[in-house]
């Protein structure tokens, strides 16, 4: 994510994200316990990413 920009980029296919407009995502809590969030550009992406 630039700071510049409310951006970001799908997990799945690489597109720019408009931070500033709804977005699906999916989480993931990291074996430290960090949570991870994965931004996705579309439904689609969501269902076709693989961790």
């Amino acid at each position: 994510m630039n700071a510049a920009s409310p951006t970001t980029v799908c997990e799945h296919c690489g597109a720019d994200i408009d931070t500033t407009e709804w977005y699906p995502v999916e989480t993931e809590v990291e074996g430290d316990g960090t949570l991870r969030l994965h931004p996705f550009c579309s439904d689609r992406c969501r269902s076709a990413w693989v961790p």
